[in-house]
């Protein structure tokens, strides 16, 4: 299996409406010992992503960096590539462009997610152009024009075509669909079977999981707490599809009912009164969706949670910090969690 016997390797994402608090999260996550941050690509909710991943590049010396995650539709493919490229000369080689077919950036400008052949197209095009290639986009042939930074590429997987095409093209892989060890295994197997369908060496392909630990009395008190976080979820993983996704077909007419009235303009934000933390109990979703995507509990918990996922294959692990104090909880995560698995 991918991944068992190796060390953990440990990333965090923050969304931040601000880049002076973005910053200020950032040094704390590379002071701590976090590989990888990342900053996230959705322009009606947070500031641009390549100016703050620029300004990231420039105020850190060594932590890797990531987009989780762009689209392939509302930047044209030089425009991607020329940005990612540029960053990948600030940063000295250490930024990764994390890439899926598109949620909320899309949604709250009303356009539509890219196909998984569009984004396939997309990335092909991103790749020859970051390798100073000559490449044809709707009819068109174009080059950029200056010495430019290859960038690895890595792709969001949720459904089998999509781990198939990681497995086939991606750098690495991101997946954000949940923890369990049916779903993890699924995972590494879809995207080494994609890597050797095309004669690739399945080792080539970092594979990057999401996971969220929120500190917490109990289980059941952390799914309370933040169901608007496993609403976003449920709304990624299954948005496009619930075939081979491992959900229970009793809860397939809930989840799309959570899926129907989601609030893309509160993706990932919650609240005492979140509307999307609602449609996950009022669905009755809340145990499902806290057992798929959310390790809950003391710091002792999470440990363990996370020592099952190391010998399940999932060694690099991705953290959000996404509600309350950010920076002590990255801190925290580090100190009481993550350092001990070191």
């Amino acid at each position: 299996m991918a991944g068992s016997g190796r060390a953990f390797e440990f990333g965090t994402v923050g969304f931040f409406d601000n880049l002076a608090s973005y910053l200020e999260w950032l040094r704390v996550a590379e002071d701590t010992g976090y590989d990888l941050a990342g900053y996230g690509d959705t322009q009606n909710l947070i500031p641009d992503m390549f100016v703050g991943l620029t300004a990231a590049a420039m105020s850190t010396s060594h932590i890797r960096l990531a987009s989780i995650v762009t689209n392939p539709v509302t930047r044209h493919p030089s425009v991607m590539a020329s940005g990612a490229s540029a960053l990948q000369a600030v940063s000295g080689g250490r930024f990764s462009l994390g890439i899926a077919t598109g949620d909320s950036a899309l949604r709250n400008i009303g356009e539509r997610p890219a196909t998984v052949d569009q984004l396939e197209a997309y990335v092909r095009a991103v790749r020859g152009l970051g390798a100073g290639d000559e490449v044809e986009w709707n009819g068109r042939t174009m080059r950029l024009e200056w010495p430019v930074e290859p960038v690895p590429i890595w792709i969001t997987a949720e459904g089998p075509r999509m781990m198939d095409l990681a497995g086939r093209l991606g750098d690495g892989v991101i997946f954000g669909n949940g923890l369990d060890r049916e779903v993890i295994e699924d995972n590494i197997r879809r995207v080494e079977a994609g890597a050797r369908s095309a004669g690739r060496d399945p080792r080539e392909v970092e594979m990057w999981f999401l996971v969220k630990p929120h500190f917490a009395p109990s289980e059941s008190a952390g799914w309370t707490d933040v169901s608007w976080t496993l609403a976003a979820s449920a709304n990624h993983a299954f948005r496009h599809s619930m075939d081979d996704k491992f959900v229970p077909a009793e809860l397939q007419p809930a989840i799309r009912r959570l899926i129907d009235g989601y609030r893309s303009a509160e993706h990932n934000r919650g609240g005492a009164a979140s509307h999307n933390g609602a449609l996950v109990e009022d669905n009755g979703l809340l145990e499902f969706l806290g057992r798929r995507f959310l390790i809950a509990g003391n710091p002792a918990d999470i440990g363990e949670r996370l020592q099952m996922l190391g010998a399940w294959g999932a060694t690099k692990l991705i953290f959000p910090s996404i509600h309350g104090d950010k920076v002590g909880y990255t801190r925290r995560l580090w100190r009481e969690v993550l350092e001990p698995l070191r």
